[in-house]
Parts: C-alpha cells; structure tokens; sequence
C-alpha cells in the first residue's frame, strides 16, 4: 500500500507542487514579517556605556559593536534609565540589555551572552587619608560611599558594612573629596576614566571583589544568534581584541587578568 504522502500521479504530482509552493510562499511571508534586528537597550553608565548627543560610545559599546560586526548581525543601541532597560529585555522580543551582573534571580530570566566585562572592585581613599587596609574587614569602621545597582556595593552591604548609596557615582567622588564619606567602593575602569578628566587625588586602598557583567536577552530570541555571539566573544578574548578595547580606558589593560590566572 501506498503511502497517502507519496504523489504517485501526474494530477497528485501537481497538487502536491501547489501545496508546497503555497507553504513555501506562506513561510517567505512570515520570515519577511519576523524582526531580524536585534534591539540593545543600555543605560548611562561611564565609561562603560556613555550617551553623547545620541551618540553611543564606550568600553561596552566598543564590546558589542566589534561583536556584532565580527557576528554579520544586525543590531542597533536605545538609551534609557536602569530599571526601564531591564524591563524592556525581559518583557520585549528580540531585545537585550547591557551590561548587567549576572545574579541567581536573574538567571533563569534571560538568554546569556557572558562576560561582556569583567570588573575588579577596590575601595579607594583620597591620597591625603591615613587609612591603612589590609583586610576587607579592616574598613568595617568607615563609611564607604558606592551607588544603587552596584553589585560592589550590594556585596558590602550585605556583609554588615555601613554603605552609603547614591543614585550617580559620580557623586562618590564628590563626597570623598568633601570628606562625607572616608571610602568609594568603585570599579578600577571607572576610577582611571574619571583622573583623565579630574585632579588624581584619589589612590587605591584595596582591591575586594570581581565581578562579570553580561548582556541579558529576552528569552524568546534565536538561540542560534546567542550561540553565534557567545562563541564570537570568547574568541575576542583570546585573540586579543578585548584587551585592546580595555588599553583605550585603563592603561592596566587585562595584564591584572592574566596575572592573576598565572598566580
């Protein structure tokens, strides 16, 4: 017995054509219908993501846009505050948001192209300060400046420290100089991005924590185009190219990286 999906006859034969071209025809339309640009939502975070008169730039930036360049995806970048990025990415097809700390609520929330940068978090003092660290738990007694969203200053605040948070880092290096608070727990990017703009009065204390932030996608998008972006990342990694994008915004490039992998 022939199979009822087998076109054994010239009449069926030409049924059968019409009914795949159909199907074929049906499918070009969704595909022509379907969003094939991936929609980057990012935050105002310097040096990591900065919006210059609707113009993106950054270390972050600098990340994803070599990524998707290398990748052959198209894509393209919307500014906006914190909270409103993250909604957007978690409730929004096609959409993700950067740069975030990747977290075990979190996890499961988003489709991960990861570690689009990798952090190490100190506290800092002014240069004139007398406070001696040598252990994390050494800064117990002191007020310790960092900024809503920062996992540096979550990690702090969690462990007991007295924390003082504010809602733009920027104004951590203001109270510090003002003497409002006696340490800024901050990042080591950010801190040699603001000495190239502001007087170097501000040295390092000790270094506490690293942390990775990643690029968090709504679920539904192409698992193909988040494997393609994954692998395409840590290649960057390995031939170089991060290292050279970090150089443009720390003059310690990824050397405290490798360095550390070598201990």
């Amino acid at each position: 017995m022939k199979s009822p999906f087998v076109c054994g006859n010239k009449p069926l034969l030409l049924w059968c054509l019409v009914v795949c071209l159909a199907q074929i025809g049906t499918a070009r339309t969704w595909a022509a219908g379907e969003d094939n640009m991936i929609h980057l939502v990012a935050y105002p975070d310097p040096p990591y993501m900065i919006d210059q008169e609707g113009s993106a730039r950054g270390l972050v930036i600098d990340v994803v846009t070599l990524l998707f360049k290398r990748t052959d995806l198209p894509f393209n970048i919307a500014f906006m505050p914190p909270k409103r990025a993250l909604q957007t990415a978690l409730f929004s097809k096609n959409h993700c948001v950067l740069a975030i700390e990747r977290s075990q609520e979190r996890e499961s929330q988003f489709a991960w192209v990861s570690p689009l940068v990798i952090s190490r978090h100190a506290l800092y003092k002014k240069n004139t300060s007398k406070i001696e660290l040598l252990t994390l738990g050494d800064a117990r007694r002191y007020a310790i400046g960092s900024f809503l969203g920062s996992g540096a200053g979550e990690y702090l605040e969690g462990r007991g420290f007295n924390v003082d948070l504010v809602a733009d880092d920027d104004l951590n290096l203001k109270k510090l100089r003002a003497g409002r608070i006696d340490l800024w727990a901050t990042d080591t990017i950010s801190v040699s991005w603001h000495n190239q703009f502001a007087q170097q009065d501000v040295e390092l204390a000790l270094v506490f924590l690293t942390t990775l932030r990643s690029m968090g996608c709504h679920l539904s998008i192409n698992p193909d185009w988040i494997a393609r972006l994954h692998e395409e990342l840590l290649l960057m990694y390995k031939d170089g190219s991060i290292n050279l994008i970090y150089e443009k915004y720390s003059s310690e490039g990824f050397k405290w990286l490798l360095n550390d992998a070598g201990d």
